[in-house]
């Protein structure tokens, strides 16, 4: 068996990654900050897709 400490986060992240043209790492990282209540993300990633829950600021 495995063991997942917050299955919720990677449940939602691989419905992400299957169903979107996103990055594994991308939508690891969205989902890590939503569930941290998270709202805002410094990152030179321009191509970093967001999404509603999370504004991208340039650093």
């Amino acid at each position: 068996d495995i063991e997942v400490d917050n299955k919720k986060v990677l449940i939602n992240t691989l419905n992400l990654y299957e169903s979107h043209n996103v990055d594994w790492t991308d939508c690891l990282n969205m989902f890590l900050i939503k569930d941290q209540k998270i709202s805002e993300v410094y990152s030179y990633d321009k191509g970093l897709k967001v999404y509603g829950w999370i504004t991208r600021l340039e650093p």
